[in-house]
């Protein structure tokens, strides 16, 4: 197991890989730093989903991490919490409900993402959506290994290494993972900062959203909690789906945490104390397509309209890409995402490949007899 105090120092034995979790964090200013290495990070990966209402023993808090001490195809590494204090390895991000992100600087001056919290008899409640988050997060975008060959889904963030308490030790530990470090933060940022997006920018950022949930709804696994600020996006646009520790398997029994999510994103069935179905998913990515597609700022007020219908036309109306390829196509596909009843849904598969022939152009922008029709 790789100590985590060991990647702060230089070593001759650092590999070329930025992606592997085993490069050294470099505690100096040198010359293989770019310009990009000496801004902050800006994003801000959301950790405020539902902690579960339903109370733990300290027993059970224990056997929750004893159920991850031992993954077998992600590494598991000591973490020095002193890498925190050194403003030349780790930029502070964010704060959420369920820990801290900073931005950390690797050896060959790449950098990746560090969610970390210390777990204390104050928060003992946040053992149970970490140790799940890892677990689904572990199961949705394995690196490559003998055991998993699969390579990562390229809209999931993937998960490097993770570390956490030995069970014994539950109390003052420290808990976390290592992920992909996402230049341009979350999609809310994004949206908040007004950086340009043209139409076409649109459509492979939903096309990127859909292909993540299509993975996941292949394996059953739920999101649950959709919305801007659960997506990151890379410098080159490209747009992960993270925080997953609402996600729960469809075909499993979910006793816990019925009903939550981000309340404007969450769908009809979730907001009713229902815990979800792959469908829920769906009305999410209408959503946050909605706002994305709009600009508006009014996604708190939609939820509360009695003609979500009618408020999702508005939204489409005012929207300064109406005259886009494909835009009304796009629209009738959106309407039928927050059908009242999760069955009537488009699946994520479908919605990928109706981004991808508008994004191709031609007949693919033309609405066809498949395609449901809503006035716009």
């Amino acid at each position: 197991m790789s100590s985590f105090s060991s990647l702060t120092n230089d070593s001759s034995n650092s590999t070329s890989n930025s992606n592997n979790t085993n490069n050294n964090i470099n505690d100096s200013n040198n010359g293989s730093n770019n310009n990009n290495n000496n801004n902050t990070m800006t994003f801000d990966i959301n950790m405020n989903g539902g902690n579960d209402e339903d109370e733990y023993t300290f027993e059970e808090y224990i056997q929750l991490v004893e159920d991850v001490y031992d993954l077998p195809t992600i590494p598991r590494i000591e973490f020095d919490p002193s890498i925190l204090s050194n403003s030349r390895i780790a930029t502070f991000v964010g704060e959420g409900s369920f820990g801290k992100v900073y931005s950390v600087r690797m050896n060959d001056g790449s950098r990746i993402a560090l969610k970390v919290i210390e777990i204390t008899e104050n928060n003992l409640a946040h053992v149970e959506p970490t140790t799940r988050e890892i677990r689904k997060i572990v199961r949705l975008s394995s690196t490559p290994s003998p055991t998993c060959p699969k390579p990562p889904h390229p809209n999931i963030v993937s998960i490097h290494a993770y570390f956490c308490p030995s069970p014994n030790e539950l109390l003052n530990g420290f808990m976390g993972f290592t992920m992909d470090y996402c230049e341009r933060g979350s999609l809310a940022n994004v949206l908040a900062n007004d950086d340009i997006l043209d139409w076409v920018d649109i459509l492979h950022i939903l096309k990127d959203i859909a292909s993540g949930l299509e993975h996941m709804h292949s394996l059953n696994e739920i999101h649950r909690d959709i919305c801007p600020n659960n997506i990151l996006i890379t410098i080159g646009w490209t747009a992960k789906l993270c925080d997953f520790n609402l996600t729960r398997n469809d075909k499993k029994s979910m006793s816990r945490n019925p009903g939550r999510g981000t309340l404007p994103y969450k769908a009809t069935e979730i907001r009713n104390g229902d815990p979800g179905h792959i469908g829920s998913d769906m009305y999410s990515f209408a959503m946050t397509a909605g706002v994305i597609i709009s600009r508006s700022t009014e996604v708190k007020e939609f939820a509360k309209r009695p003609n979500k219908f009618q408020r999702m036309n508005e939204w489409m109306k005012q929207s300064p890409f109406r005259n886009g390829r494909g835009y009304e196509r796009l629209h009738n596909y959106l309407v039928q995402c927050i059908s009242d009843d999760h069955l009537d849904r488009p699946t994520s598969s479908r919605m990928v490949q109706v981004l991808q022939e508008i994004i191709e152009g031609g007949k693919g922008c033309v609405i066809s007899e498949e395609d449901p029709v809503f006035e716009l």
